[in-house]
């Protein structure tokens, strides 16, 4: 090493030994939301743009401000060390004033952005430490994190929240995984961390069930009913049968209150059913007052299931779809197939199971004719 090199060398450890430095543990994805929207900016910006912004400012405002950077921790991008270098003689309130102006304390999302580095750092430990104590062992899979979730949030553990999303991020792979993580963070985390899982969700959706099970997570849990709009397009243009139309329409007319469109829905499915279980199914659906309680369509559905029915058992189940007084509420017509059941009987555990049926109180409720058909079965 020269003498200039030796003489640079010296002042560089001398700047850091002048130099106090306050460091924060933080997960960048929250923290440029933030900045973003505290800036309002719309497209895309990088973690330089905010040094240069907030350095610059800094150092226009306070004279013992050094520098700010960020730092990113081991293998995951979001993990960042933020670093605060403030001259190592600083003035208290200066100190003060410069932590207010970056705002340390703040929350976003109900989320605290800004985490003393060490204090996340024995979080590391704490959370397998409860996991030791909670399953008996650290090395979890998704389910089992997802109970440890729950089981914070039952001992008010709530600290543990960012490591323990974090640790059962590594471990998901799937369309679904991904959005049952999001759905739990929803609730007990952070709707912006729950965005981002459900995002890493739509990339990996592959089929109609998996941008469907999205789309009512994306508007139930998030209420994002827009983004949840595109989802559910996606459905449609990837349903193939009376279920998957069924389905969706289901979802369309709960999720985004579009009664013309689960109408439309509909009525495809009714244009693709083709067995029993289609058309009992499809009228029980546009039956229900949240989707269409359409009572007329829903009769002539069940009136085509009955043409399909095959054995004593689809007598059973349309006589109890129609008696529900939440759809038809008929029991003439009930009774009628009641009686179309005994004569397929086969045996003695469809004469108990025929009784049970007539006889249950939500149903006919009537015991006389449930006990003369048990008769017949001995």
């Amino acid at each position: 090493m020269n003498s200039l090199d030796k003489l640079n060398a010296l002042n560089n450890d001398k700047e850091l030994n002048e130099n106090k430095l306050i460091e924060f543990y933080i997960d960048l994805t929250p923290f440029m939301l933030m900045y973003k929207e505290r800036n309002d900016i719309q497209g895309d910006i990088q973690i330089k743009d905010i040094l240069d912004h907030w350095n610059e400012e800094l150092a226009n405002e306070f004279s013992d401000f050094k520098y700010i950077d960020i730092e990113q921790i081991g293998s995951d991008e979001d993990n960042g060390k933020f670093i605060i270098a403030l001259l190592s003689g600083i003035d208290f309130y200066q100190e003060k004033n410069i932590l207010e102006w970056i705002d340390t304390d703040m929350e976003w999302d109900s989320v605290k952005l800004f985490t003393p580095f060490s204090e996340w750092e024995s979080m590391g430990s704490d959370w397998k430490t409860f996991a030791e104590d909670y399953h008996g062992y650290s090395e979890l899979d998704e389910d089992e994190f997802l109970e440890l979730l729950d089981a914070a949030e039952s001992e008010g553990r709530e600290k543990l929240y960012p490591t323990l999303f974090k640790e059962a991020e590594k471990l998901i792979e799937t369309c679904e995984q991904y959005s049952r993580l999001g759905d739990y963070a929803v609730t007990l985390y952070s709707k912006d961390f729950a965005r981002n899982l459900f995002k890493k969700a739509e990339e990996l959706a592959e089929d109609g069930g998996d941008y469907q099970n999205l789309a009512n997570s994306v508007a139930d849990n998030l209420g994002d009913k827009d983004w949840a709009l595109k989802l559910y397009k996606k459905v449609e243009e990837l349903a193939e049968d009376s279920v998957d139309y069924q389905s969706l329409a289901e979802s369309v007319a709960n999720d985004l209150s579009d009664k013309d469109w689960a109408l439309r829905l509909y009525k495809k499915a009714e244009e693709l059913a083709e067995v029993f279980d289609d058309y009992h199914s499809l009228a029980e659906s546009v039956v229900d007052d949240e989707s269409l309680g359409d009572k007329d369509w829903a009769r002539d559905l069940y009136k085509k299931a009955e043409k399909l029915i095959e054995d004593m058992h689809d007598h059973l189940i349309l006589a109890e779809k129609i008696l529900d007084d939440e759809s038809l509420g008929d029991k003439d017509w009930a009774r009628d197939l009641y009686k179309k059941a005994l004569e397929l009987v086969e045996d003695k555990d469809d004469y108990e199971t025929l009784a049970d049926s007539i006889e249950y109180e939500d149903n006919l409720g009537d015991e006389e004719w449930a006990e003369e058909i048990r008769k017949k079965g001995k």
